[in-house]
C-alpha cells in the first residue's frame, strides 16, 4: 500500500507497508532538467514502538569462574543489558565506565571485541534464549578479568533459613 506523505518538488516521500520511503529530487541551474541524487529506504517504522526482548536469559561472569544467570526479558536497548549485568556483578558504579561486555563461553574470556550497546541488543534479540545459551565476559580487559578490588560477588545462599 502506498501512502503519500509529502507534496514538495524537490523531495517525494511514501508510506509503503509502513516503512518511510524518500525520493529526493535537486533541480540545477546548470542543467535544465531534474537530477535523481538520493534513493533511500529508511528502515525506520513512523510509528513503531521499541523492540522489546521476550522471554531472554544470558550468563555472565567477571572472572571466568562464577558464572550469573540473567533475566534481560523486556530490555529495549543495550544499555538496559548492560546495566543489568553490571548490577548482577555487583561492578560498583564509580567502576562500570572501565568495564567493557564481550561475548564468551564457559571457561573462557572474551572471544571478539567489545560489543556496543547496539550489538549487545542485537545478539540478545537474535541468539538470546530463555535457558542462556548466550553468555558473556565483563572486565576492562580482554583477556583477564578485573583486579579483585573492583568486582564483589555478593553470598549465595542456597540452603535459605527454614526458621528451625
Amino acid at each position: 500500500m502506498i501512502i503519500p506523505a509529502r507534496q514538495d518538488p524537490s523531495i517525494i516521500c511514501w508510506f509503503v507497508n509502513g516503512y518511510r520511503v524518500v525520493l529526493a529530487l535537486i533541480l540545477t541551474a546548470s542543467h535544465q532538467g531534474t537530477h535523481l541524487v538520493k534513493d533511500t529506504m529508511a528502515r525506520s517504522r513512523a510509528s513503531a514502538a521499541p523492540t522489546r526482548l521476550a522471554s531472554v536469559c544470558v550468563v555472565v561472569s567477571s572472572n571466568g569462574e562464577q558464572y550469573r544467570m540473567v533475566d534481560i526479558s523486556g530490555a529495549s536497548s543495550g544499555l538496559s543489558i548492560r546495566e543489568r549485568l553490571l548490577a548482577k556483578l555487583c561492578i560498583p558504579d564509580e567502576s562500570q565506565a572501565s568495564f567493557e561486555i564481550y561475548q564468551s563461553e564457559i571457561g573462557s574470556y572474551a572471544l571478539g571485541g567489545a560489543l556496543s550497546d547496539t550489538r549487545l541488543f542485537e545478539l540478545c534479540r537474535d541468539y538470546g534464549d530463555p535457558s542462556g545459551s548466550l553468555k558473556f565476559f565483563v572486565s576492562p580487559y580482554p583477556d583477564r578479568p578485573a583486579p579483585q578490588a573492583q568486582v564483589t560477588y555478593s553470598p549465595i545462599s542456597y540452603y535459605p533459613s527454614r526458621g528451625y
